[in-house]
Formats: C-alpha cells, structure tokens, sequence
C-alpha cells in the first residue's frame, strides 16, 4: 500500500464481530515491509488498535515513533513494549514482531536485535477496534503512515 499520511490507511471494519474469534491472541508473528517518508509524529504501520479506554489498554500495534520501531500489547495482567531503537533509515527495511506469550521479539532484516519478557497471556481485544495496515486512531487523533507498507 503506499499511503500518504494521516487518514490514509487500510482496516478491517470493527464491526464484524463475528470474525474476532479468528484473530490471534495467544502467539504470531507479524510481518512488514516498509518505505517511509520520516516525519516527526509516530505513524501506524500494521496492528488491532492499540486503544485505551475506560476499561484500559486493549489490542497490539507495530508502530514508527521518531526513529524507533515499537511494538506494544495489552493483556489482563497489563501492557508490554518492545523497541529498536533508531532504526535505520533505508530504501525499505524488513521488520518482524513475534509474540508467545512468554516474549516479544523483534527482528530487523531477519536478524533478532530486540526481545523483552512478557510472559501475560493472550492479548485483550474488544470487539470494536479494526485491523489496521498503515494507521491507527486514539480518540479523534490519528497516526497515518507515510510511504509503503506490505504486511
């Protein structure tokens, strides 16, 4: 997808409530293929929004915050996050976002160059946050990818 920054994204629609028992909580992997146009505020790259509301912090998102590459999830026992730091900017740049239950680990290229322990379980989803590819929303604020994305 190339996409063009704030409200230029691709979901699946929430309101398929049907469809959720599908989408997995427990262990994935999340793979994308990226072309960015850097700019200051973070930008969505794929994830089941990562929202919260007045019952917490609720679904994952992979997201490109000033440089880093994040990935965060939200479970019963809380939230966990991993990051490469500084990422490097390039033509395109592979990354991948592996969850099971026990860590998070992330790859850059194919190679390992983040993990964290998060041994918390299957991931909390509420039935009304989309699968998105190249955005995500909190509230009325939006965080729209800039570049090419393959996921």
């Amino acid at each position: 997808l190339q996409l063009e920054g704030p409200w230029d994204a691709f979901t699946y629609p929430w309101y398929q409530w049907d469809r959720w028992p599908d989408v997995p909580k427990s262990s994935f992997t999340v793979d994308v293929l990226i072309e960015l146009t850097p700019q200051k505020k973070p930008m969505g790259l794929v994830g089941c929004t990562f929202t919260n509301d007045k019952d917490g912090a609720r679904g994952w998102l992979f997201y490109w915050e000033q440089g880093d590459v994040v990935f965060e999830l939200a479970t019963p026992l809380g939230k966990a996050q991993a990051r490469i730091k500084n990422a490097p900017l390039r033509k395109r740049i592979a990354l991948t976002a592996r969850y099971d239950q026990k860590q998070i680990t992330l790859f850059l290229d194919g190679v390992r160059v983040a993990s964290v322990d998060a041994a918390m379980g299957p991931i909390t989803l509420n039935g009304r946050t989309p699968f998105a590819i190249g955005g995500w929303w909190q509230g009325d604020r939006t965080y729209g990818f800039r570049g090419q994305v393959n996921a």
